[in-house]
């Protein structure tokens, strides 16, 4: 199951359309934009909108946490390879 969170620092769940693997699409959709990859410790993998600090998104405190020592803005989703169709 792959994990929004918001800038709030709210967690929701998100499952693909096609309930196999995101789309490009779909995970820019979440984050807002154009998709930047930060693999977390735990193995799964963080996208973010990666124009969001030129974009001036609001600091996401607890992704930033999860993805320390990256300074992460905007909504995020975690996700794990299988659900990008990565594996």
């Amino acid at each position: 199951m792959a994990t929004v969170i918001t800038i709030g620092g709210y967690e929701f769940t998100a499952h693909p359309d096609n309930d196999k693997a995101f789309t490009l699409k779909e995970l820019q959709g979440y984050v807002g934009g154009y998709i930047e990859r930060i693999g977390l410790p735990d193995g799964t993998s963080m996208y973010v909108n990666e124009e969001g600090l030129l974009e001036r998104l609001t600091h996401n405190r607890r992704a930033s946490e999860l993805a320390s020592p990256h300074y992460v803005v905007g909504q995020v989703i975690i996700c794990t390879d299988a659900e990008t169709g990565e594996e």
